[in-house]
């Protein structure tokens, strides 16, 4: 391949500008990948036992995931984590959340 060098630079700069210039799409692809599978709808069913995830991609073919709560890390507003109590003092969730 024929490369034109007006300025007479080494093989290296030369590289260094082709390169620079694919790097200039990165942004546009890591925006477009972070797109690949935003969450439409969510829904909480079964009582607060399962979280139901729709997806879609650019191409808006939507995809379901379920998700149980147990496998889940909760976190409380103070971002730490929380730990249910599980068995005799575990209170139930009430309509106020």
């Amino acid at each position: 391949m024929y490369f034109a060098n007006p300025l007479g630079l080494t093989w290296f700069y030369n590289d260094m500008f082709l390169i620079s210039a694919f790097g200039a799409f990165w942004p546009h692809f890591e925006h477009l990948y972070g797109m690949r599978y935003y969450i439409r709808r969510l829904w909480l069913l079964r009582g607060g036992k399962v979280l139901k995830v729709e997806h879609s991609n650019i191409t808006r073919m939507r995809y379901n995931s379920w998700i149980f709560i147990d496998e889940i890390n909760l976190l409380t507003e103070d971002k730490l984590l929380l730990e249910e109590d599980k068995g005799i003092n575990a209170k139930l969730m009430e309509e106020d959340g």
